[in-house]
């Protein structure tokens, strides 16, 4: 049995949408869909109860964040496997039977991702990444790896060097989309609720590699990741840059000397500050 875990907050028409892709699947499985509300309270839950009534609700009382709704529907699910869905994907009819199929024919495989394409059809690159060591990301945010896009070193981050249409082992994957074993959970555990959203993915594959599970991107599976679903609040700017640096100090602040993390520290604070200003502007 597969259980989907969708994470809703506000996103009605989206969440929507992303349910009918599941029930208009090719899949052989019985499946159960779970969506986590995160307090919307804008009506939205009751119109997608009157909607869906086959598919188990859970509302909270108030948005704890991405992370700790996931979880809330992990505990509940009944499924071998568990779908960690964005309330943002459109599944193609066969994504969901094609990439449980080769889940359960690779044992060792821990987390599956699978090509995900933004709307205007280009590969959105988060579905197959490396860690972001300080050094990686320094090459991303200076764009080396669109210069130099076969440079496993320039790269690193993005996989650039890894042909979009050829499975492989990555880092990780995007919380958009992660397939994962029931019992890979109970080895590696839940999501750390400490990131409210962003990082939780990156985080978790991180866990599931040092466990010595396989983090595969599968492109033979396919869905068209919308995004924006979050919006571009002061508070998400705030979580996303905050993810960042959670993930180096849970990671890699003992590996890096005292140098390195001011110079990280400082590096996502001023990314940040920017970040702010740019949204300050643009609301007035």
């Amino acid at each position: 049995m597969l259980s989907i875990i969708i994470v809703h907050y506000k996103t009605l028409k989206m969440t929507s949408e992303t349910i009918r892709s599941i029930q208009n699947s090719k899949l052989s499985s019985t499946y159960e869909i779970i969506v986590v509300d995160n307090a919307s309270n804008d009506g939205s839950v009751a119109q997608l109860r009157s909607e869906f009534p086959e598919v188990d609700f859970i509302e909270n009382d108030q948005n704890d964040g991405f992370a700790k709704a996931n979880n809330i529907g992990i505990r509940k699910a009944k499924g071998e496997y568990i779908l960690l869905l964005n309330s943002d994907i459109a599944l193609a009819p066969d994504a969901l039977e094609k990439a449980l199929q080769y889940i359960i024919k690779n044992r060792n495989t821990g987390i599956l991702g699978i090509r995900l394409v933004l709307p205007n059809g280009v590969l959105d690159h988060t579905c197959k990444r490396g860690f972001p060591t300080p050094m990686s990301s320094l090459y991303y945010f200076m764009k080396l790896h669109k210069k130099y896009p076969e440079s496993k070193k320039y790269g690193h981050y993005t996989q650039s060097f890894i042909n979009e249409e050829e499975t492989a082992i990555v880092d990780a994957v995007v919380g958009a989309f992660m397939l994962i074993p029931k019992d890979v959970i109970q080895k590696v555990g839940l999501l750390d609720e400490s990131f409210f959203m962003y990082g939780e993915d990156l985080d978790y594959c991180y866990r599931a590699h040092s466990t010595g599970y396989d983090i595969v991107y599968y492109p033979e599976a396919r869905a068209v990741h919308f995004k924006g679903g979050s919006g571009r609040s002061l508070k998400v700017t705030y979580e996303f840059y905050r993810a960042m640096w959670l993930f180096y100090k849970k990671h890699y602040v003992h590996t890096y000397g005292l140098g390195t993390t001011v110079l990280v520290g400082v590096g996502i604070a001023v990314m940040f500050l920017f970040a702010a200003l740019k949204w300050f502007f643009r609301r007035t």
